[in-house]
């Protein structure tokens, strides 16, 4: 089977991966291109995403499956991607929060102990 032709054709796969992920078409099995792909995320100032890409299939499968196998992993992705941002977004208003605390206790020390 050859995915790109058989399957990457699929609308809703393709519409999926234009709207949510970073799509990389070199085999990520070679340290070089590993290393390729972190060199242009630092460069784009995005942060290491080694530790998130998926595994790839392996294996022999009909289109019908493989189809439906990749809209499942990129669903299940599309949720992990939403769910890390939104606890991203929580911690960096807390962080905000913190950080504007802090400044008003410095602000009120300064105007109430000079010197």
């Amino acid at each position: 089977m050859k995915l790109p032709s058989e399957t990457l054709v699929n609308k809703e796969i393709s519409d999926l991966l234009k709207k949510e992920f970073v799509v990389w078409g070199w085999d990520m099995t070679t340290q070089v291109n590993r290393i390729l792909l972190e060199e242009l995320m630092a460069e784009a100032d995005m942060r290491r995403i080694h530790s998130q890409i998926p595994s790839r299939l392996q294996g022999h499968f009909s289109v019908e499956r493989t189809t439906e196998t990749l809209l499942d992993c990129l669903e299940q992705n599309k949720k992990i991607k939403e769910t890390n941002q939104a606890a991203s977004a929580a911690f960096e208003a807390e962080r905000k929060e913190r950080a504007a605390l802090s400044e008003e206790q410095r602000i009120a020390y300064v105007q109430f102990c000079p010197g």
